[in-house]
């Protein structure tokens, strides 16, 4: 999650400095600004570097808690767990496998101790189980999806020319015809 977290701000950090009219504000190193300079780049570069970026990380999420929730549904066994920690952030519960054995797992919060949930879980690994909910299964799949989806789309409208997002495509001369300035 840090990684993640570090990576991002790297990445708007970049972005800012190709999108930004004068590259060396912002740069402390000048190493990014001398590459920009050096081989022309444009902000249309910073939006396929971050989508080329987004896109398969996107895919990648969607496909593993697909697989993950999907496996849940048709493989996992159905067990009976008890939340014995609570607090704002997060619920811990107790369960027992098909041999008895006690696990815990982490559930989402808004439960209260003492409270009874459903908890499904593979059988060759009981200690990566999950509350038996919808949200819990499908809502991260569903949301990593639905973002790939939205840049895919994004990126066939860019790359069609049905839109220009930095404004300096071939449209803005029409207009500035239209419009009375030479």
């Amino acid at each position: 999650l840090m990684l993640g977290f570090i990576g991002f701000v790297l990445l708007i950090w970049i972005c800012v400095i190709v999108i930004s009219e004068d590259p060396a504000n912002g740069d402390p190193f000048k190493l990014l600004s001398a590459v920009i300079l050096r081989y022309d780049l444009t902000p249309r570069f910073a939006l396929f570097f971050f989508l080329s970026i987004v896109i398969p990380a996107c895919g990648l999420a969607t496909y593993e808690l697909s697989k993950r929730a999907l496996d849940l549904r048709f493989n996992g066994v159905k067990a009976v767990g008890e939340v014995v920690a609570s607090n704002s952030k997060s619920t811990t519960i107790a369960f027992k496998d098909a041999s008895g054995k006690e696990f815990e797992i982490r559930g989402s919060s808004g439960l209260s101790t003492r409270d009874v949930v459903e908890v499904i879980y593979v059988a060759r690994h009981p200690d990566e189980g999950s509350v038996n909910t919808w949200d819990q299964l499908y809502l991260a799949p569903l949301f990593f999806g639905s973002v790939l989806l939205a840049f895919l789309v994004l990126l066939r409208l860019v790359l069609s020319g049905s839109i220009e997002l930095f404004g300096s495509g071939p449209g803005n001369q029409r207009k500035l015809k239209t419009s009375g300035v030479p």
